[in-house]
């Protein structure tokens, strides 16, 4: 029998984003992190994230807890996000850590968009032993085929009712990074030049409008 290593992923856009759509982003926040004034306005985030919706209809909040998971692989990274309804318990939300808040009328949300990579194969390692040896402890048995199944939701892109999209970037268990009032849609996104430059084989994977 083949010694046979599996690397699986398998992360989708939750169902529970379709809930946005309509409402109103208003407030984003995040236990700590970085913002830079760039051309592309961005916001690298370490820790856990709440988004923060407004019903107009119902008068409203919603608030989202969004997640950072994943890590490298002989297969790429196997990036991605989960999404929960954040629990209101009568307490403020820096008093459970979220001091830091970016506060703006975004818009209306009308899409949501997740976007990543799926990949089904066996490698056969033989002759690939230099290549794979720095994913394994030192002095492991390498395997003889690495069997790879993954679905990974690297990008979640929000559009608004302006027009601008803001895109969620998982950057592995922890860390986040969005950009802000872009007019980049996810089909330009697929090919943009860093993820070319990283040998990305990216896709539109879900869309919710």
């Amino acid at each position: 029998m083949p010694n046979v290593f599996q690397i699986s992923c398998d992360f989708t856009l939750p169902e529970i984003t379709k809930s946005c759509i309509g409402q109103r982003l208003q407030t984003i926040l995040s236990k700590k992190g970085t913002f830079s004034m760039a051309i592309q306005p961005n916001f690298s985030i370490i820790g856990e994230m709440l988004l923060v919706f407004f019903n107009e209809k119902t008068r409203t909040h919603l608030t989202m807890l969004v997640t950072s998971r994943g890590h490298e692989s002989y297969a790429g990274n196997l990036f991605g996000s989960e999404i929960s309804i954040f629990p209101e318990d009568g307490l403020r939300y820096d008093q459970h850590g979220f001091n830091f808040r970016i506060i703006n009328d975004f818009g209306i949300i009308i899409k949501v968009v997740g976007l990543g990579e799926t990949c089904t194969e066996d490698v056969i390692t033989g002759g690939l032993e230099e290549e794979i040896e720095p994913f394994f402890p030192e002095g492991t048995t390498l395997p003889d085929v690495i069997s790879i199944d993954k679905k990974t939701l690297e990008v979640i892109g929000f559009l608004f009712n302006t027009g601008k999209w803001l895109y969620l970037f998982s950057e592995g268990e922890g860390y986040f990074r969005i950009e802000f009032e872009s007019n980049t849609t996810p089909e330009e996104m697929i090919t943009r030049w860093d993820f070319v430059e990283m040998e990305k084989s990216m896709q539109i994977l879900q869309v919710f409008e």
